[in-house]
């Protein structure tokens, strides 16, 4: 058997954008010699990956899981619809749910079954022949007297746990039905905060200044800034979650966020939300 070093797979992988494992087989299987790895490879329909590369990965799937009082979110991207539905590509984002939970950051240079992840994507493009890439990662870690829950939306597959748009919601009690309807709520409505406090101040600044302009000037000052203060919440209603409306279709009701988590005596600690935005 024909020993090959590192620096040739190395070589041969930068040059055609195949795997680790499949650049080593084809240097074994032509004694090392690179111009016929190349062939090889490309024979087989695999060296193609490197052009794949470049293709828009606008398709893909969320992949969702919930483990004790903590969750996660793994988004993967491919090029076609067709793809993120067969479970070839949508079992790698709920493969790597357990090391997303567990530690998050930097999850292309972690381990999945002894390869890194980043090859093992690497890999899968060239046997799915698509660019698949990993997305954002969304992780609540388990944190004392606090509860996770979360919510995938999109009917790519039949699994509650993999679909277009995923969502966690961290509460200050267990309730599976809050727990639930709040991320859901979240997958809907898209808010970008909890409390108007949480709004950035640049966008506060310039909301500030669009309502000055339209507050009467000749209203008494304490009447002005209880008119700004109310421009305001009205123009930064839908970016806040507590602010925006809701309706509990069980019971009929209708509330803002805030009125039905003060109903049920819990509050909504932090929330996370991803979308595959084609």
């Amino acid at each position: 058997m024909t020993n090959i070093s590192m620096d040739q797979i190395k070589s041969l992988r930068s040059r055609t954008g195949s795997g680790i494992a499949v650049c080593k087989e084809a240097l074994v299987a032509n004694g090392g010699n690179e111009e016929k790895a190349i062939d090889w490879l490309r024979q087989k329909g695999i060296a193609s990956q490197a052009k794949r590369s470049g293709k828009d990965a606008s398709e893909g799937i969320i992949a969702m899981l919930l483990e004790g009082n903590a969750g996660t979110l793994v988004s993967l991207k491919c090029e076609t619809d067709f793809v993120a539905k067969s479970e070839d590509f949508w079992g790698i984002a709920r493969d790597l749910c357990p090391l997303s939970i567990v530690n998050s950051k930097d999850l292309p240079n972690q381990a999945l079954n002894g390869t890194k992840v980043s090859d093992l994507l690497v890999d899968k493009s060239a046997i799915i022949k698509e660019n698949i890439q990993l997305g954002e990662v969304a992780t609540l870690k388990s944190e004392p007297d606090t509860y996770v829950y979360g919510y995938a939306h999109g009917n790519i597959v039949p699994l509650p746990t993999i679909g277009i748009i995923g969502v966690l919601v961290r509460i200050s009690k267990p309730n599976d039905d809050f727990g639930k309807k709040i991320a859901m709520h979240v997958a809907a409505m898209n808010p970008e905060v909890i409390s108007y406090s949480q709004i950035p101040s640049d966008i506060m600044e310039r909301e500030k200044e669009v309502a000055s302009a339209k507050v009467d000037q000749s209203k008494p000052e304490a009447v002005q800034s209880a008119m700004l203060e109310g421009m305001l919440k009205k123009a930064l209603k839908d970016k806040v979650l507590l602010s925006q409306d809701y309706e509990d279709y069980e019971s009929g009701k209708k509330y803002t966020i805030e009125q039905f988590a003060k109903e049920k005596g819990i509050e909504i600690l932090e929330f996370k939300r991803i979308e595959i935005l084609k």
